[in-house]
């Protein structure tokens, strides 16, 4: 999908000219757009008109009265997100030392990154703030996302029957035997061992902004026992305390909206307010942002 067929102008006339590797920068850098802008993504994995999407993408975010409030929301998410996970996180500590355990997770251990993570679009949209802002942490994604998509998508029917018992659970909490669903649906896809495309090096590379599921469990057992190979069941603590903290309010205003987490933040890296627009409460932002003054001067300047 290219930028062309995602941002339609208003005329119907391209919205951007393509950028060569020895103009200047669109930025306003002032330095040459290979040297610049143009650094960093995996070319290998995409074709010009897709990296040229996902700079244009990028480049659109947060302009114009939508973009603005968008930025301000994933802003205060973050910052709300981080306080709330510290309190979660002392929480976790005071319980597990109560019950006389320590917690044994700890940097390198990456048992936990491969499961399958679904969150809130809210959610997505603060990692994919986050991205922007450490460029080199974007480009590392968007490297690793095809081959994790794909290796996903050989296993396709389990990737999506992990989806609808989860949003089952979340529909009916009471439900043993949904729960029972999820959980067994869960364990089977972790064995299938697909690594997060977050993952480098041992680590979370959005470990700040890391979602909920991931920020929310522990365990006080080896770390090995948390091997879908080992033969141990691995003592977990698992936190809710988030769900009842104060969320900060969405930019427009919808109902929650959930997702797989790796998927979503790539489908809004590649469209944008054209993917968000195809929520229900959303349906008009895409036409809305378009229609926006500072948005039309921006797509003028770049016919």
């Amino acid at each position: 999908m290219s930028h062309i067929n995602i941002f339609k102008a208003w005329d119907g006339a391209k919205v951007l000219k393509k950028i060569r590797r020895n103009d200047a920068c669109p930025c306003g850098s002032g330095k040459k757009y290979k040297k610049c802008c143009g650094t960093g993504l995996p070319f290998h994995a995409y074709s010009d008109p897709e990296l040229d999407n996902f700079r244009f993408i990028k480049e659109m975010a947060y302009k114009g009265n939508i973009g603005r409030a968008r930025e301000a929301f994933c802003t205060r998410y973050i910052d709300n997100k981080q306080s709330v996970t510290k309190a979660m996180e002392e929480a976790q500590l005071k319980e597990v030392k109560a019950n006389g355990e320590t917690i044994t997770c700890h940097k390198g251990c990456t048992y936990c990154c491969y499961q399958h993570i679904s969150t809130f679009l809210e959610e997505s949209e603060a990692i994919v703030y986050y991205l922007y802002q450490h460029e080199q942490l974007l480009y590392d994604f968007l490297g690793k996302y095809p081959s994790w998509r794909e290796e996903v998508r050989r296993n396709e029917p389990l990737f999506q029957r992990v989806n609808y018992t989860y949003n089952d659970v979340i529909a009916d909490r009471s439900s043993e035997e949904k729960r029972k669903a999820l959980m067994d649906a869960a364990e089977k896809y972790l064995k299938l061992q697909i690594p997060c495309p977050f993952l480098k090096e041992g680590s979370c590379s959005i470990y700040a902004v890391r979602p909920w599921p991931c920020a929310s469990l522990v365990a006080t057992t080896s770390p090995e026992w948390c091997s879908p190979t080992d033969k141990n069941k691995p003592k977990v603590y698992l936190s809710h305390s988030w769900e009842s903290m104060l969320r900060i309010p969405f930019y427009r205003s919808i109902d929650s909206i959930v997702s797989t987490m790796p998927i979503a933040v790539f489908n809004i890296l590649q469209g944008g307010f054209h993917y968000l627009s195809v929520f229900l409460g959303l349906e008009g932002l895409e036409k809305e942002f378009l229609a926006d003054h500072e948005v039309r001067q921006f797509l003028r300047g770049n016919l």
